[in-house]
């Protein structure tokens, strides 16, 4: 996959925030909400337009939005749109949903945790062949659970040292006991 190189992403509302005392850094993109409002926003939309777009359609727009082309996922919107039997089932904002969500899966979580880079291209894989759904992709995501960057942490400082490219958390101390539930969700997908 190539880097997003299109200017799609800088129309996206991304936050950062720093809490000091705690010495952690919070990404987030406030319009997407929870992990269950954007499994919502993809269910509504496929199931308002099931003859048209499938789950995996959603995934192959996403994987086009990382590889830099955004007006190429445009253009089939408003396509499908223009023939649509209700084009209201084609809202203008769910074209910035995907840039958001693209942002969140192939972005955000890849900060807190550079091994979702891989995870979630093999999700999106899943999906676009079928075998696997939004729902398994949210609910798999390695990110999503309470507590996943310390875990994140606590796996980085183990395996930092085979690296390639080292990635450093600022030696900000874990907290976490359990790392391995990490470790074993992202097993869980590969196998």
């Amino acid at each position: 996959m190539v880097p997003p190189t299109n200017l799609a992403f800088n129309q996206v509302h991304h936050e950062v925030k720093v809490v000091k005392n705690f010495k952690q850094r919070m990404d987030s993109i406030p319009a997407l909400g929870t992990y269950d409002d954007i499994k919502s926003k993809i269910d509504d939309f496929v199931e308002q337009n099931v003859s048209e777009v499938a789950e995996k359609t959603i995934a192959t727009w996403i994987r086009q939005i990382v590889q830099g082309k955004s007006e190429q996922v445009k253009e089939e919107y408003v396509s499908l749109k223009s023939h649509a039997k209700d084009p209201k089932s084609y809202p203008d904002e769910f074209l910035s949903f995907l840039h958001q969500l693209t942002l969140l899966i192939f972005g955000l979580e890849c900060i807190r945790n550079p091994s979702s880079f891989v995870l979630n291209a093999v999700l999106l894989n899943l999906i676009e062949k079928g075998t696997a759904s939004w729902e398994f992709l949210i609910e798999m995501m390695p990110m999503k659970d309470a507590g996943s960057v310390d875990r994140a942490r606590a796996v980085n400082k183990y395996f930092n040292e085979f690296a390639i490219a080292k990635y450093n958390y600022d030696d900000i101390a874990s907290s976490c006991k359990d790392d391995i539930v990490l470790i074993q969700k992202e097993n869980q997908i590969l196998t």
